[in-house]
């Protein structure tokens, strides 16, 4: 059934706000759109890093965090023992490369890579893991 003109500006309205709202998108290829080299390196890092911590593999934890002492204050092996204590059902929940578009939030500026896990000592018990990439392309960074 045909759209009686009195309809078509609302529906046009209508159609512009959601347009608006929701903002709009094309398939377009760029090598931006589907080349992640800094988000697939910091999660191979991430991978890593939750793999040495996993295995107990103190050496090769403060190496991937770049840290000079395991009493490094929250992400140093010891402290991190002591707040997490031994992880498990590791989901990997967010791989976000940074973007500088005129759109985007803060939390959009930077390349995040997030798991999940369960912690022993958490008081919650799950516990965000993000990690991100550091001047040191050879070391991730960690906030928990």
């Amino acid at each position: 059934m045909p759209l009686e003109l009195s309809t078509k500006p609302a529906a046009l309205a209508a159609l512009f706000m959601s347009m608006l709202l929701a903002g709009c998108s094309t398939q377009q290829s760029s090598p931006s759109s589907t080349h992640l080299t800094g988000a697939q390196h910091t999660l191979k890092l991430a991978e890593q890093a939750v793999s040495a911590y996993q295995r107990g593999d103190k050496a090769r934890w403060q190496s991937l965090l770049c840290l000079k002492s395991v009493d490094d204050p929250l992400v140093g092996w010891n402290q991190v023992r002591s707040l997490v204590g031994d992880i498990s059902n590791v989901k990997l929940v967010k791989i976000a490369e940074a973007s500088t578009a005129g759109n985007g939030s803060d939390a959009d500026s930077s390349t995040t890579v997030a798991y999940e896990v369960h912690s022993q000592k958490y008081p919650l018990k799950t516990l965000l893991l993000k990690f991100f990439p550091v001047e040191n392309d050879q070391c991730v960074g960690l906030v928990y």
